[in-house]
């Protein structure tokens, strides 16, 4: 079984095809990070920000002509709590800065938590706002260094579905700007491998290993005289072939990923810094119930989770590969099959076995962050449940092509 697996590595880092993929992709995470840096807030922007907002001030008091009146009093307040805020910012007393803004909009949120206005639908919502604050005190609770920026239309949930401004019940340009701050980019180590991986791990990404390690099969030429009839003539037991090709691009998936999540650390603290493994990421419970997960604990579950898609995937690969000895034709089918089966699970929500199918889980992200299982009303999508069904899954497709396999010998 070693020297299958020897060979099995050889013959893919020989591939021409495997290194031009391998370096596009980590070209992209390249290009993706200069992308990302040059979209990071950072504390001089801010601060930049801010200045402008105190000089307007100061002149917009230095034109009255009674200090003492209503508007002159409200601008030296307003100026004085401008100026502290900028004092929080440039000493980076994270906790001040924080407090700021849980201060704003203490008021706002009393009136409706005290009515449990969980019900509406218009930004913000009242679990929008709850969920801000609790997200600001346990970035203080923790001494994390927030993501910029920190401003009320930086934060929504998937239950802000309307956006009224002026006379509109859903205006277009500010839900636009809501969706844009809302989006925010960090080029912290860390922060940025939640970036890429929320980008990567769905379909996209296992359309690119399917089209990374398609010829596995095909390339020894099933349909010919090729090298995997001289391994049959070997002493060695016929289902340790293909097994050893599956045990051996898993392991090479495992080493893409780690060479792609040292590639964004070293970026991060070459050009920023490494950046905190316990950040909070929102995660979504049944009645308006939320709770946040350490970043560790997230990235550790979105990994494993797409992890064992792709290990359906591969399966699913392997067994069009011996059926139309072919790699486009298995790659073709096989990312039909994905996508298909992604696409008719959205039919079948409701159906009592709906949890048990394979395809649902295909995009770790909304499975982690509990999003799917809030717009399914269904609960029973965990991470735990997927990571189960997947491999049974796996294991059940392996079964079949062996089973296949050992037929079309046999003819």
């Amino acid at each position: 079984m070693i020297r299958l697996l020897q060979f099995e590595m050889k013959k893919i880092w020989t591939s021409m095809l495997f290194k031009v993929l391998v370096i596009l992709f980590l070209m992209s995470i390249l290009i993706y990070y200069s992308y990302v840096y040059m979209k990071t807030i950072r504390i001089e922007d801010i601060t930049a920000q801010l200045n402008e907002t105190i000089i307007q001030a100061e002149q917009q008091l230095e034109s009255m002509d009674n200090q003492a009146s209503e508007d002159a009093l409200f601008f030296q307040e307003l100026l004085a709590k401008d100026e502290a805020v900028l004092d929080a910012y440039e000493n980076e007393r994270w906790h001040d800065v924080l407090q700021f803004e849980l201060d704003a909009f203490a008021e706002l949120i009393e009136v409706p938590i005290a009515n449990k206005q969980y019900y509406t639908s218009s930004f913000p919502t009242l679990f929008t706002m709850e969920t801000r604050r609790d997200y600001f005190q346990y970035l203080q609770q923790h001494h994390i260094q927030p993501i910029l920026p920190i401003h009320p239309y930086a934060w929504q949930t998937i239950y802000d579905e309307y956006y009224p401004a002026n006379d509109s019940q859903d205006d277009a340009f500010l839900k636009g700007y809501v969706n844009e701050q809302s989006n925010l980019n960090s080029s912290t180590a860390v922060y940025f491998i939640y970036q890429w991986a929320g980008l990567l791990f769905g379909v996209p990404g296992l359309l690119f290993f399917l089209f990374l390690f398609g010829d596995v099969i095909t390339k020894e030429g099933l349909n010919t005289n090729g090298s995997v009839y001289l391994l049959r003539t070997q002493p060695i037991r016929s289902w340790t072939i293909p097994l050893s090709k599956y045990v051996t691009i898993s392991g090479v998936t495992l080493l893409i990923f780690a060479l792609a999540t040292l590639t964004s650390l070293v970026l991060g603290a070459l050009f920023d810094r490494v950046g905190e493994w316990n950040y909070p990421v929102l995660i979504y419970g049944e009645s308006y119930s939320f709770t946040f997960m350490p970043m560790s604990n997230y990235l550790s579950k979105v990994f494993i989770l797409f992890f064992c898609a792709l290990l359906f995937s591969y399966a699913l690969l392997f067994f069009w590969s011996y059926i139309t000895k072919r790699m486009i034709l298995a790659v073709g089918i096989t990312a039909a099959t994905l996508i298909a089966g992604w696409q008719l699970s959205k039919q079948t929500l409701h159906i009592s076995i709906a949890p048990y199918v394979p395809f649902h889980y295909l995009s770790p992200k909304s499975i982690i962050t509990m999003v799917y299982a809030v717009e399914t009303e269904n609960f029973l999508y965990t991470f735990e449940t997927g990571v189960t069904v997947l491999l049974i899954s796996s294991v059940v497709v392996i079964l079949l092509t062996y089973i296949f396999n050992v037929v079309s010998e046999r003819r």
